[in-house]
């Protein structure tokens, strides 16, 4: 639900105010659906504010209140072909497919987000943790030679979602020489 509730032991609850904030403390801003409200995943702290009646003294409630990363669902493949002498992206970027829940309804396509590659190192079964430093000292935006084939992990991110790993390989053949011709003294290589 968007709007908080309130409801009280005895009587009625005639004019209940509430806001919102950051920090347990405040400073607290009116609750407005949609327009004065956190939308950002983090924890806020709602404030339901009971004014004075005729009969009861007004009373205040802090409630902690967390709006959870959503989860990404994420598909791709790395790049695979023949040495070519060109660089090409680690992944294939028609591969890419990246999917996330908005409001719990279905999956829907994302869009914005960072694509992290890095080699996996020896047997690694698991991708590191998100605040790894190999996230950005190890990074690989571009594979070329057939030794860049092999094991690597992604990190998707989008801000409010949580980050996503997989598993991912690249596959570099290497090219056919072709030979001369039994009438041909030279041979220039193209690459």
């Amino acid at each position: 639900s968007r709007t908080p509730a309130c409801s009280v032991k005895f009587g009625s609850v005639q004019s209940t105010w509430y806001s919102w904030s950051a920090s347990e403390e405040g400073p607290w801003t009116q609750w407005q659906w949609p327009a004065r409200t956190p939308t950002e995943a983090g924890t806020y702290y709602v404030k339901a504010t009971l004014p004075d009646n005729d009969y009861y003294l007004g009373a205040e409630m802090v409630s902690e209140v967390e709006i959870v990363s959503s989860a990404l669902t994420v598909s791709m493949t790395g790049y695979s072909g023949t040495y070519d002498t060109a660089d090409h992206s680690v992944y294939n970027t028609d591969s890419i497919s990246v999917k996330g829940y908005v409001n719990g309804t279905a999956a829907q396509d994302v869009t914005g987000y960072t694509v992290t590659v890095i080699p996996k190192v020896g047997e690694e079964t698991s991708a590191p943790a998100s605040n790894d430093g190999r996230w950005t000292s190890a990074a690989v935006t571009n594979v070329k030679n057939v030794a860049d084939s092999g094991a690597y992990w992604y990190k998707v991110s989008k801000t409010n979602y949580a980050d996503a790993f997989g598993p991912l390989t690249v596959s570099i053949a290497k090219k056919d020489v072709v030979k001369p011709t039994a009438d041909q003294t030279s041979y220039t290589y193209t690459g």
